[in-house]
């Protein structure tokens, strides 16, 4: 395969996918064409599995059959997820062997897109990237905004102190390479059982992919020596 067929594993850490299906071969399937994509993919086979799951791991990208058998579908899935102020962000794609006369209301709901099956490998990675991408490219603009307003606001001014906490845990995340001292690239902040961590992009001399915990105050290997 060439290398363009893949994620990078130096580019970042792998994305997270929720897949959400109820039929354990479908399930299977895009699990193997994502996970051979370079996603790390988590598996629910109910709605009630997958809140579970994004309240504890925060996926990027939730991937979501409406369809779901249990108490809860597809739909009641989103709603939970957009009343959740922690995940209520989170991309959510909706995919569906059902007539456009037989789908659900999504009224009130914000969708990332609605996939029919069956859904193609290729198309369901190429929607996955274009929605990561898109999410990727607004996290950083809210970002920079916010760096920009701390900036200018005086000393003095309502909300400066939150606006300058930003500008400072940003900063904080410039860290070298532990072991050849490049500067590594920050990707992210994610807290995980209670500690935060900082992700960055794999070094550029290829030593390896590190996330640095905060509490410990190390850098911890991903991908390396």
């Amino acid at each position: 395969m060439e290398a363009d067929d893949t994620l990078s594993v130096t580019a970042g850490v792998p994305p997270i996918v929720l897949v959400v299906e109820d039929h354990a071969e479908t399930l299977e399937i895009y699990d193997n064409v994502l996970s051979h994509r370079g996603y790390w993919v988590a598996r629910a086979a109910s709605a009630e599995e997958a809140f579970e799951t994004a309240q504890e791991l925060r996926p990027d990208v939730v991937v979501a059959d409406v369809g779901l058998s249990g108490e809860m579908d597809g739909v009641g899935l989103v709603r939970e997820l957009r009343a959740d102020e922690k995940l209520r962000k989170i991309p959510v794609l909706v995919v569906t062997g059902r007539k456009a006369s037989e789908l659900p209301s999504f009224a009130g709901l914000s969708l990332s897109g609605l996939l029919l099956k069956p859904v193609a490998p290729e198309t369901l990675v190429t929607k996955i990237d274009d929605v990561l991408r898109t999410a990727q490219q607004r996290q950083s603009a809210n970002t920079a905004a916010a760096i920009t307003a701390a900036t200018h606001l005086p000393a003095d001014a309502p909300g400066a102190g939150a606006l300058r906490t930003v500008q400072a845990a940003v900063d904080h995340t410039v860290r070298r390479c532990p072991k050849c001292r490049t500067q590594l690239v920050w990707v992210e902040t994610r807290t995980w059982n209670g500690s935060s961590f900082d992700y960055y992009r794999g070094c550029a001399k290829g030593c390896g992919l590190y996330c640095f915990n905060r509490g410990a105050g190390r850098f911890e290997t991903l991908i390396g020596d």
